[in-house]
């Protein structure tokens, strides 16, 4: 099997927050980082020997979730950091009396792709065919727009909380 594989499986099974991470821009990096963490914890050879060991111990597999909790957090730390970057920038454009108009025009094209999309669906007979290239072209608009507003008025709430409550679960 591939490592996406290994590592959806493992994240399936006994990390399900980290499923999300590897549908991302690094997800072998990040299924690498699973299966890493699996033979380090269960000393296995081979990748089916990892989920095998962690089905068969339930304190190896509670170190294993800990582990990918911990993981995950690290790499929600990295994806904020990387979004206040941006959000500097964004400041850094303000301070010198310019705009950032590529994120502007962006931001303009996706929510009128949304409005313009949305009354197609709705008002405009669309043949049967192209239904589902229009679904998707929605669905895809929604997940940018949703971006804009993530990255707008985002916080660090889910990482603080997810932060804390890991280091309940140490003690």
């Amino acid at each position: 099997m591939d490592p996406l594989s290994i590592g959806l499986s493992l994240a399936t099974q006994f990390a399900p927050s980290l499923i999300r991470r590897l549908a991302g821009d690094n997800n072998s990096d990040t299924a690498e980082r699973i299966i890493s963490i699996g033979r380090t914890l269960t000393g296995a050879s081979t990748d089916e020997g990892i989920e095998a060991a962690l089905v068969a111990d339930p304190a190896l597999a509670h170190q294993f979730r800990m582990q990918a909790a911990a993981l995950d957090v690290e790499l929600e730390k990295a994806y904020l950091a990387d979004t206040q970057n941006a959000r500097q920038r964004d400041l850094a454009f303000l301070a010198a009396g310019k705009r950032n108009w590529r994120a502007d025009i962006l931001a303009v094209i996706i929510v009128l792709g949304l409005v313009a999309n949305g009354f197609a669906l709705m008002f405009v007979e669309i043949p049967p065919t192209s239904m589902p290239l229009l679904n998707t072209l929605q669905g895809a608009l929604i997940a940018g727009f949703m971006g804009i507003i993530s990255f707008e008025f985002g916080s660090s709430r889910g990482s603080k909380e997810k932060t804390a409550m890991m280091g309940t679960r140490d003690g």
